[in-house]
């Protein structure tokens, strides 16, 4: 009994200084980052029952964190006892005097490259949620082609803003997580061409397995020039045409891919001078977006500037105004880094609730309805902000389906367009979709999309 007792208060003791050293772990784990990535798993306290064995860790719960800001190997060295193995690097501290004095032993594990495999870095939930409901309302926006007896203007109005919003916010994501990316790159050309490596990974196989699906069901079709747009496509370039898709690509949505290779060829270029990334980046696109339009059209209007549908001095990608989007989303981490956060729920109430008022009154008042910070991009921004800026209490509420739709968001934006086609395509030749009735047609296709992409997900 007395044993029992003896063992319980040890437990309780050691439970107790743990919690008092996970209040100011935040203050020594931003001092500690590895690249490539680690993860990093709390493993023991010396003092108590459970020594070195895990047991501590198992026992009450504690889990993996990831490590966030860089610091080198030599520093590291410096400021810690570190013992090399070939397997997992383990790391013997002492806690700062203001920490209870109690030894903690941290093991990092590499992360494999990979999107699905071995140890991932945090997710921000509040980002997947925002990737799946974007993916989602592109989705709905051409599923609604199911709606035939619809006119289509009338279709359009109604449809159509929901994909614009949704290209959008993918544009705002992918500038804000770049960014959160790029910090974690080493910022030398070693470091830029990891950081381009990655990203050819993550995006070019999936598009190119996607590109063959719709060339399985257009090729019957014969288009002019099939050869030389598909070419084009898989290097991002864009066809011929008007901005702001300037005639977009091989495969429907692939114009966006487009911005979106441009924009990290900019940004894994800029990781290589150090210190003067952001100089480098901002300045490459102060150039394209500011000083080449007014250098070829003195006369034009500042409000143009940002206007990604303009005819005057936009005959190319690189100077259209979508890329202001991308250069929003950073700035918002940029800003994010220096400590400004919504913390409240106060806060977040009050400011979500004006974002998504003046959203509304966007769409409904001053009807935007385009691309861009003149239109549908503006409108959405604030919502954007603050919910990035308030991530830290939002995250703990997001469903795990939304950060599931989040993780298969990019496999449904590249093949719900052949899905969807495909469907009313073969219905109406061979019959199947007359006896139901539209709107459940179309909720059918936007099922059977996102059961498309769950096995793209799967597979490629």
């Amino acid at each position: 009994m007395v044993a029992s007792t003896s063992v319980a208060s040890l437990r309780l003791r050691c439970k107790r200084e743990w919690q008092q050293w996970l209040r100011h772990f935040p203050f020594l784990i931003r001092q500690i980052c590895f690249k490539p990535p680690f993860s990093a798993m709390l493993m023991a306290s010396d003092r108590g029952p459970y020594g070195q064995s895990g047991k501590f860790a198992k026992h009450f719960g504690i889990s993996t964190v990831p490590i966030i800001q860089p610091i080198s190997k030599r520093d590291l060295s410096r400021r810690y006892s570190i013992g090399w193995s070939n397997g997992p690097l383990l790391i013997a501290m002492n806690t700062p005097a203001k920490i209870p004095a109690i030894n903690v032993h941290i093991v990092l594990l590499p992360v494999q490259i990979g999107r699905r495999r071995g140890f991932r870095m945090h997710q921000i939930r509040t980002v997947q949620a925002l990737r799946g409901i974007a993916a989602l309302a592109v989705t709905i926006a051409h599923a609604s082609a199911a709606l035939d007896s619809w006119p289509l203007e009338e279709r359009h109005a109604i449809f159509g803003p929901l994909g614009v919003a949704g290209v959008d916010v993918f544009f705002l994501i992918s500038g804000y997580i770049m960014a959160i990316s790029s910090y974690r790159a080493k910022p030398d050309i070693g470091g830029a061409i990891v950081f381009l490596t990655k990203r050819f990974i993550r995006i070019w196989p999936p598009y190119f397995v996607a590109i063959l699906l719709w060339l399985l069901y257009v090729h019957k079709f014969g288009p002019d020039h099939m050869t030389s747009n598909i070419l084009k496509s898989l290097i991002f370039l864009p066809l011929d045409g008007p901005p702001p898709a300037y005639g977009g690509s091989f495969l429907l949505i692939g114009w966006t891919l487009n911005y979106e290779a441009f924009f990290y060829l900019v940004l894994g270029v800029s990781i290589a001078f150090f210190k003067h990334r952001w100089t480098v980046f901002f300045g490459v696109f102060f150039l394209l977006l500011i000083v080449i339009p007014i250098a070829r059209a003195p006369d034009i209007r500042a409000i143009a500037l940002f206007d990604a549908y303009r005819t005057i001095a936009n005959e190319v990608l690189v100077t259209n105004a979508l890329s202001w989007l991308f250069l929003v989303g950073v700035a918002v981490h940029l800003i994010e880094r220096q400590g400004l956060k919504i913390q409240s729920f106060r806060t977040l109430s009050a400011t979500f609730s004006a974002a998504a008022l003046f959203l509304l009154i966007c769409f409904i008042r001053l009807g935007m309805q385009s691309h861009g910070l003149t239109s549908f991009g503006f409108a959405v921004l604030p919502l954007f902000c603050v919910l990035m800026l308030a991530k830290g209490l939002v995250d703990k509420h997001i469903p795990e389906l939304f950060v599931f739709l989040g993780n298969i968001s990019f496999s449904l934006y590249l093949v719900h367009v052949t899905v969807i086609q495909a469907l009313i395509y073969y219905s109406s030749v061979f019959g199947g979709f007359e006896d139901i009735s539209e709107a459940v047609r179309m909720i059918l296709v936007i099922s059977i999309s996102l059961l498309s992409a769950v096995l793209f997900f799967k597979l490629v």
